[in-house]
């Protein structure tokens, strides 16, 4: 190793995976928190698959959220259920007072019959 070289140690970050197939539709969920990040990032997570219902309706959490899309975008639902513009591909939320309406990031899902109940799995990977 050369003088003066830093050494990194690479630790592997445990990912927590979830699979839901309900009457909301059928998606997975990742979800990890980077340690190089402890303090400044809780987690991050990524989403992927089909919501049933045409809109979702997102409530106050007490913090900020960096958005990516990184397919279809999502778009504000204003009282009347109008949907508006795309948000931008990259955007950043504020804390919000109040919860706020908008129309899913991905195609919905055809409804299932009969219903299946819910069933999530979660693993972690190391």
């Amino acid at each position: 190793m050369a003088r003066g070289a830093a050494t990194r140690e690479r630790s592997a970050v445990p990912i927590t995976v979830r699979s839901i197939d309900s009457p909301l539709g059928r998606w997975t969920h990742h979800e990890w928190s980077p340690p190089r990040l402890a303090g400044l990032v809780d987690h991050r997570w990524h989403f992927d698959g089909r919501m049933t219902l045409p809109r979702e309706r997102g409530f106050p959490g007490g913090y900020l959220e960096i958005i990516l899309h990184l397919g279809p975008r999502f778009r504000a639902v204003d009282d009347a259920g109008t949907a508006g513009d795309a948000f931008p591909v990259a955007c950043v939320t504020g804390l919000q007072l109040a919860s706020a309406a908008r129309s899913p990031c991905c195609t919905p899902a055809r409804p299932r019959r009969p219903w299946r109940s819910q069933r999530a799995t979660t693993t972690s990977r190391t």
